[in-house]
């Protein structure tokens, strides 16, 4: 984790290609709302580091809502509320 909230992640495939993934903590929240089971994420993130190594560019937070769209078009945002308790 750097300094501005920001997650670096490299993953590789298993032919030796690596793609970089940086996201925010409000990213990954914002991500974390799309209420979708094991398979449908496994998808998604697969179906967008492919295309993504596939067109030679990193892999965003946007890239990843569309790949949401079309690997899960039912998928919906659940309200998530960011209550912290002292």
């Amino acid at each position: 984790m750097t300094e501005d909230n920001t997650t670096t992640t490299t993953t590789t495939t298993s032919d030796g290609h690596s793609i970089k993934f940086d996201l925010t903590d409000e990213e990954i929240n914002d991500l974390a709302t799309y209420e979708l089971n094991g398979r449908e994420i496994k998808n998604v993130v697969k179906t967008a580091r492919t295309w993504c190594l596939a067109k030679g560019v990193d892999l965003t937070v946007d890239k990843m809502r569309v790949s949401i769209i079309a690997t899960a078009p039912l998928a919906t945002k659940a309200e998530m509320e960011t209550k912290m308790e002292m």
